[in-house]
C-alpha cells in the first residue's frame, strides 16, 4: 500500500513478499494453497512494512515455499488483515501480516480470476469465470 514492497503469487501456491527497490530482495515467503494462485491484492490499510522490516536485514525465509504452511511473516505482530488471493479452485482467502488464513471464501463455480479491495478496505470483490 505505501509502495514499498512487492506481493506476488502464481500456480506454485506461495505468496512472496519483495523489497520494491532497486534490490528486490524476497524478504518472506508462505503458502496459500495447493492450487494455482490466480490473483493477490494488498488491503488498502495494511502496514506490512512494519512487521517485515526485520526479516528484511538478511533473514530470506524460504521454509514456507518449502511446504511449510502456517509460517508466520519475520516480526509479525498481529492478525490484522493484510492480503487477499484469488485461486484455481474458486475460494478467495484473506491472510493477515502473519500469513496466518483468516478467512476462506467459497461460492464462485469455476476458477478465480481476480481479487480487489475497495479502498475504504469494507469489502473484498472477487472476479471469476463463472457466478
Amino acid at each position: 500500500p505505501d509502495g514499498s514492497l512487492l506481493a506476488t503469487c502464481g500456480w506454485s501456491g506461495n505468496v512472496a513478499v519483495w523489497t520494491a527497490d532497486a534490490a528486490c530482495k524476497r524478504v518472506w515467503v508462505f503458502r496459500a494453497s495447493a492450487e494455482r494462485l490466480t490473483g493477490i491484492a494488498w488491503h488498502p490499510n495494511a502496514r506490512p512494512t512494519l512487521h517485515l522490516q526485520a526479516g528484511a536485514k538478511g533473514a530470506d525465509s524460504n521454509a514456507a515455499a518449502n511446504g511449510m504452511e502456517g509460517q508466520e511473516g519475520p516480526g509479525a505482530a498481529d492478525d490484522t488483515v493484510a492480503l487477499a488471493t484469488g485461486c484455481a479452485d474458486g475460494t478467495a482467502a484473506v491472510w493477515s501480516v502473519k500469513g496466518k488464513l483468516l478467512r476462506k471464501l467459497e461460492g464462485h463455480t469455476d476458477r478465480l480470476g481476480r481479487v480487489a479491495f475497495h479502498p475504504m478496505g469494507h469489502h473484498l470483490v472477487s472476479a471469476g469465470n463463472k457466478v
